[in-house]
């Protein structure tokens, strides 16, 4: 049975995970990873604006979340 490589998925990773991953990437060729990096970069940073609204809305959120890129 053949898998659709393009069927997006949902990890769960920690931001030191997603920080170890991006520095792995930076050491490959620009060409090659940009846009991998660019989608990387998009969805952590919509997943942290999301929290970080939440956070700030009566009785919502975790005050102890990382910060992307600490």
């Amino acid at each position: 049975m053949a898998h659709d490589t393009n069927k997006p998925l949902q990890l769960t990773l920690t931001v030191a995970d997603i920080n170890q991953i991006l520095e792995a990437l930076g050491r490959l060729p620009y060409a090659r990873v940009f846009q991998l990096i660019g989608r990387i970069q998009q969805q952590a940073e919509a997943q942290h604006q999301h929290h970080d609204d939440a956070r700030h809305q009566p009785g919502g959120g975790d005050q102890r979340h990382a910060r992307l890129g600490s």
